[in-house]
């Protein structure tokens, strides 16, 4: 499966000419880092701001984001409430999709101009 994943993401940045963002839990986007093409978040010096302004740049310029994780319940909801039971995963599809991002199958697709979200998390 993540033959057919780097392919298409590789096809992806050949056309839009720009590297392509990977979201998900830590475990499933580890795996993209050493891919030249791909902007994956470091979690060395990780906060939550830091997240926050990747993601608006990452929607800013209108770049194409490949969603490394399911999107399940697991993947999607914690009993940790100090994030109202949502993991941080949750909060970057949320964001992405309030700035005009669309998903279609492991693709976030911008669709829309690039207004910047005023509360990520609600």
């Amino acid at each position: 499966m993540k033959k057919n994943d780097i392919r298409s993401i590789e096809t992806i940045h050949y056309f839009t000419k720009h590297n392509i963002a990977i979201i998900g839990r830590l475990t499933d986007t580890d795996y993209y880092r050493k891919l030249r093409f791909c902007d994956v978040l470091s979690e060395k010096g990780w906060t939550k701001a830091i997240n926050i302004q990747w993601l608006q740049n990452i929607a800013s310029h209108h770049q194409w984001v490949y969603v490394a994780s399911p999107l399940n319940i697991k993947n999607i909801f914690t009993m940790d409430d100090q994030n109202n039971n949502i993991t941080f995963f949750a909060v970057e599809l949320s964001f992405l999709i309030k700035s005009g991002y669309k998903i279609l199958g492991n693709w976030l697709i911008p669709v829309k101009p690039y207004e910047p979200v005023i509360n990520a998390t609600g």
